[in-house]
């Protein structure tokens, strides 16, 4: 853990401690069974983001754009981007989509959520992951700072370098 810390402080009467980074204190750490620690550390006061991932279904196939920056660059996602504030779910999905691929689509829905946390690069998103259905266009890396292409693969036959999250929920789409 980065930082210095001032040891582990416990809770009078609770079976509950927490340690302090750098002046802020960290959430606290749970034994469990008597053995095991669960930790959640605030580290450099970073906050948690929210993200929104659309899968984009085309019959048997799903839409997937190859990452050249940002954190785990060179890995295959959907499109999809920051939760803004004040915005629904569906409205963000719609949005990202156009930005990134031009492409239109619909049935937009909410198919599960996933808590990452990046370790290397220091960060931890909470992602709503949303489907939809492809409707018409063709899909253009639209920022290609961030995205060299787009590219349409089986269900089945989906790149082994898959960006995080996605390794979690691209069984949820492989039986639809």
């Amino acid at each position: 853990m980065e930082g210095s810390h001032s040891g582990l402080v416990r809770t009078p009467g609770k079976r509950i401690w927490t340690k302090v980074y750098r002046g802020f204190e960290s959430r606290p750490l749970r034994i469990v069974e008597n053995k095991t620690i669960i930790k959640s550390n605030i580290i450099n006061n970073q906050q948690v983001q929210v993200g929104i991932g659309v899968l984009i279904l085309r019959g048997n196939e799903v839409l997937l754009g190859k990452r050249i920056s940002g954190h785990n660059k060179n890995t295959w996602q959907s499109t999809g981007g920051h939760l803004e504030f004040g915005e629904s779910f569906e409205n963000c999905a719609r949005r990202e989509i156009l930005e990134e691929t031009r492409i239109k689509v619909k049935n937009i829905r909410q198919i599960t959520t996933t808590n990452d946390i990046f370790v290397k690069d220091k960060k931890h998103y909470v992602t709503i992951f949303m489907a939809c259905d492809y409707v018409s266009g063709n899909a253009k890396a639209m920022e290609p700072e961030k995205c060299s292409q787009w590219q349409w693969f089986p269900k089945d036959k989906l790149p082994k370098n898959l960006f995080l999250p996605y390794n979690k929920i691209l069984s949820l789409i492989k039986d639809d």
